[in-house]
């Protein structure tokens, strides 16, 4: 009997580790992979929310996020001469579950600032290695104990950093 219970635990914590923010975020957010196609995003973000046609931004495509009690909303770019994914920026839900910044990347690793307005911005450098490309984790916050945006985006459209994104 223990042993069915340890086994229906742990495909429990497998079902359900998708739905959390991973301990420390990989090239990927809410299921969508850096470099993956358009197509294949679009598929997945499909599944989750809603598009958002009219709140659309320059190159960027934004869904509404359905059920998700972290993220109300996302946004992803994409490599506008392959359509790969770029970027993924999740946006936090006002009243929602909260995510700290401790639990998506390496606080002794991200280089932290704190701007003239109080809000907190952390980015941490994910090296490349064994064919998987180098990528940023980028925290927005007005509190160092939750988040209200985060991202992930290949470091060579690192540039994109600057713009908010």
């Amino acid at each position: 009997m223990k042993k069915r219970a340890a086994i229906f635990l742990l495909l429990l914590s497998a079902v359900a580790a998708p739905a959390a923010v991973a301990q420390k975020t990989g090239p990927e957010l809410l299921g969508v992979r850096l470099g993956t196609t358009e197509a294949e995003a679009r598929a997945r973000l499909d599944r989750i929310g809603r598009w958002e046609e009219e709140k659309e931004l320059r190159r960027d495509t934004v869904w509404e996020l359905k059920g998700d009690r972290r993220f109300r909303a996302a946004a992803v770019g994409f490599v506008k001469e392959t359509r790969r994914v770029r970027y993924v920026t999740a946006f936090a839900r006002e009243g929602g579950e909260r995510v700290r910044p401790a639990d998506v990347l390496d606080l002794k690793q991200a280089k932290r600032v704190v701007d003239p307005a109080g809000n907190y911005h952390l980015t941490q450098t994910v090296k490349a290695r064994k064919g998987r490309p180098g990528y940023l984790i980028v925290v927005f916050g007005k509190d160092p104990e939750a988040l209200i945006r985060l991202s992930v985006k290949m470091i060579e459209q690192a540039g994109a950093e600057a713009e908010g994104k």
